[in-house]
């Protein structure tokens, strides 16, 4: 019996762009290859990152395979920049790579695929990025290897002498292996299985049925199917025009709640049935994309979800130099218009591109997006609130944000989620805070005739000034606070801006009321355990170097946690207030600082449907939204008010 493949060999064949004569002589070695539990998947499409060849085995592990038709000749290859550190000097990986004959970069093939890798564990998979901090071991799930199918043993050793090394039989550079033209044979290749735990006598501890679902479902995803969705959605008449799916450019300012998410997802819908193509959903805030994949799969319509790419800016930008072997010399990359302009040719084109919250969006992001990604006479439609312009992005001249679509802005004015009562609020607080930066457009109320006024709650807390462990005092007020609404956990959320607040605030909450949680960054002990694995490589943790892989390391972690971030999950959330645009629940508790922007106080208090709940550190004892918070409303001046 022979491997699994998917798509099947028929379908690799029918395929738009088909397989490279390396792809070839790859897939059909391994159609007859003897092992009847491996799968092949063959350029999967991870969300945006596309890798040419995966193996993978239930209770083995995964091996992610990058083949390239090159002639090395062909290259200039330089060591990497710090020679000093033997371990990564003597890998490919972090190799300098020149094509010859005019020095353009191009990324190692060895870091394309270790970048793979790297993605799944620190994105696509949810809590193995945490998980490979406390426990490193379970890296290894992921084998990679490069085949050169044009070269042979005696050349790589020519070409990579100093970079690879030999052992039981196997060519490798770092933890990648080498496989070559006359190397792809049973007996070399049964070597790479063995030592990547997928052969049949070597299984792994660590991939577990569960982790295997979770590879599986991101390597070959699932349809969508009607039936899965929820009851018809109905649209108001100010949305449903905006829904319908049309060729060219379109900008869209909806206030918050105004549904741009939801109206922006049947629109996505709307033209995969048009065009027949694959559609690109961008963001900046990464929290967003599972949110987004749920209003999506609301809607009763058919369809793959891998035609669907929805992830942020900068990720998808990420993962497109990755597919083609661009190097990403610089963060500077990201703004490049001249760069992608260059090189346009060489990426994918959509027929649908839609940007949501595209206030947090630059203007030169909106040229690359526009110019290199979308096709001629693509669809291309950006969802906005100036408002919660956290970022302090530049507006444009109409006090709104710039963008490469000329000729006015479609408006939504009305909400159709924030309680009616709650509008009171925000249009007073947008009218004092937000009014000489903005054109101040009041919020109308829900004009769904479905949706009776209901009661809300709001309550405000002022503590300013230092106040040693401050999150206890928040503990209490939260756990007196939720006694007295008696909502659901699943149904509360607690946003700051500060991460460390949020991280001890989880921290007590978790010893106090023993319940699990839900955040868009690090627990405690994982925070812990990264600072001191790396107070184990620096003498003295106030190195400047200490603070900077301090962050990578955070970062990490805190990017895994929001792109898994999962509003329905039945636990009480814990985010920034950042990584929550966009997102809302019935109950929010927001904490707030004098150092706190009016956008980030805006955004934040846009989250709640029904009860928001205001705690005011004010630890400069600034007392800037003080006055306005107690006594705005006369009705709930310094007092809890519960309006029928």
């Amino acid at each position: 019996m022979v491997a699994n493949f998917f798509p099947s060999f028929e379908g690799i064949r029918e395929m738009k762009v088909p397989p490279t004569k390396g792809e070839w002589e790859f897939l059909n070695f391994l159609k007859a290859y003897p092992d009847k539990e491996l799968e092949v998947f063959f350029q999967p499409n991870i969300n945006g990152d596309n890798p040419d060849i995966v193996l993978m085995k239930k209770s083995h592990g995964v091996l992610i395979i990058e083949v390239k038709d090159w002639n090395l000749d062909n290259y200039y290859i330089t060591p990497p920049n710090n020679t000093n550190d033997n371990k990564n000097s003597k890998n490919l990986r972090n190799t300098h790579w020149n094509l010859n004959s005019d020095l353009t970069p191009i990324s190692s093939p060895f870091r394309q695929v270790e970048n793979y890798k790297d993605t799944i564990f620190n994105m696509h998979i949810e809590g193995l990025a945490e998980e490979a901090i406390k426990n490193p071991k379970i890296y290894g799930v992921i084998k990679t290897a490069v085949f050169f199918s044009n070269e042979n043993t005696r050349r790589i050793k020519e070409k990579f002498n100093k970079y690879i090394t030999e052992q039981n039989g196997l060519i490798k550079s770092g933890y990648s292996y080498i496989i070559t033209q006359d190397l792809l044979n049973r007996d070399y290749f049964s070597k790479v299985m063995k030592d990547s735990h997928l052969d049949s006598n070597s299984k792994s501890n660590y991939f577990n049925d569960v982790l295997y679902g979770k590879f599986k479902s991101i390597l070959y995803p699932f349809f969508h199917y009607m039936e899965n969705s929820k009851d018809e959605i109905t649209f108001s008449d100010e949305q449903l025009p905006i829904t319908a799916s049309r060729p060219g450019s379109q900008k869209i300012q909806g206030v918050a709640g105004s549904g741009k998410t939801l109206i922006m997802a049947q629109r996505a819908i709307n033209a995969y049935k048009r065009t027949k193509s694959p559609v690109l959903i961008l963001t900046f805030n990464i929290t967003l994309v599972n949110y987004i994949k749920e209003m999506l799969s609301n809607i009763p319509e058919k369809f793959k979800w891998n035609d669907f790419i929805i992830t942020n800016y900068h990720e998808f930008l990420t993962s497109q130099l990755n597919n083609e072997c661009f190097p990403i010399i610089n963060k500077k990359i990201y703004k490049d218009v001249k760069f992608f302009e260059k090189n346009k040719n060489k990426f994918e084109k959509f027929q649908a591109i839609f940007i949501d919250e595209a206030q947090d969006f630059e203007y030169e992001w909106f040229k690359i997006i526009k110019n290199c990604f979308l096709a001629e006479n693509g669809e291309y439609v950006v969802f906005a609130d100036e408002k919660q312009n956290i970022y302090k992005r530049k507006m444009g001249q109409d006090k709104k944000p710039e963008t490469n679509i000329p000729g006015s802005w479609k408006k939504l004015k009305n909400t159709h989620r924030i309680n009616n009562g709650f509008i009171q609020i925000i249009n007073s607080f947008q009218k004092e805070f937000l009014s000489k930066k903005y054109i101040y457009e009041q919020i109308g109320g829900y004009v769904d005739q479905q949706i009776l006024f209901g009661s809300y709650y709001y309550n405000y807390y002022y503590l300013g000034g230092e106040k040693p462990n401050v999150e206890y005092t928040i503990l209490n007020i939260l756990l007196n606070e939720l006694k007295l609404l008696n909502v659901k956990s699943k149904n509360v959320g607690i946003l700051s801006s500060k991460v460390w607040i949020l991280r001890r605030l989880e921290k007590i909450h978790i010893e106090n009321e023993k319940s699990r949680t839900h955040t868009t960054f690090e627990d405690q002990e994982t925070f812990e355990k990264i600072v001191k694995n790396l107070k184990e490589q620096f003498e003295d943790y106030r190195d400047p170097y200490f603070k900077k892989r301090l962050k990578i390391e955070l970062d990490k972690v805190r990017k895994s946690k929001k792109y898994n971030f999962n509003f329905k999950n039945n636990s009480i959330k814990l985010s920034t207030t950042h990584s929550f645009k966009g997102l809302e629940l019935d109950t929010i508790f927001l904490i707030i600082d004098s150092k706190d922007s009016e956008e980030v106080i805006y955004t934040g208090m846009t989250r709640a449907l029904n009860n928001l709940v205001i705690i005011d550190l004010d630890r400069e004892n600034k007392q800037i939204y003080k006055h306005f918070f107690e006594s705005y409303k006369p009705e709930l001046k310094g007092v809890s008010k519960t309006i029928n």
